[in-house]
């Protein structure tokens, strides 16, 4: 799938005045969709290993927000990734989702307030033992 990925950007490489790495997620978003069709709708389960989140926190907080998060739609859980796991900015986020960044801001507020409501009160209280989301401050 990165292969096919970068074929694609290849090809589309010279039609493009500012090549950039939003773009680039674009196209792999396209081609994921691409390949999820392919296989049809049989759920496929991957394990990403993220020790950092198990070290920062309790783990069963981290597997409760993990189960929370597996319940939001697709939509919900590509604006949280692109934005708390891959570090984007929300004006490159927006352009990865090909929205404006007003838009992506409402998408990613949604979002977050689903999570929270999916996740048990014991870890979304306001506790201070509870995970927070990091913070980026919007580029100018």
């Amino acid at each position: 799938m990165v292969a096919a990925a970068f074929v694609a950007a290849w090809k589309k490489f010279a039609s493009v005045d500012a090549p950039s790495l939003p773009w680039l997620y674009r196209i792999a978003s396209f081609e994921v969709s691409h390949e999820r069709r392919r296989l049809g709708r049989a759920p496929v389960s991957v394990e990403l290993p993220d020790l950092r989140a198990t070290d920062e926190f309790d783990l069963e907080d981290v597997i409760d927000i993990s189960k929370a998060f597996t319940t939001l739609s697709p939509s919900d859980q590509e604006v949280l990734r692109l934005i708390y796991w891959e570090g984007l900015s929300r004006s490159d986020a927006a352009e990865v989702l090909g929205c404006s960044v007003n838009a992506l801001n409402v998408r990613l507020h949604r979002a977050q307030a689903r999570l929270r409501i999916s996740v048990p009160s014991r870890v979304s209280s306001s506790d201070s033992s509870a995970p927070q989301a990091p913070q980026y401050k919007e580029e100018s």
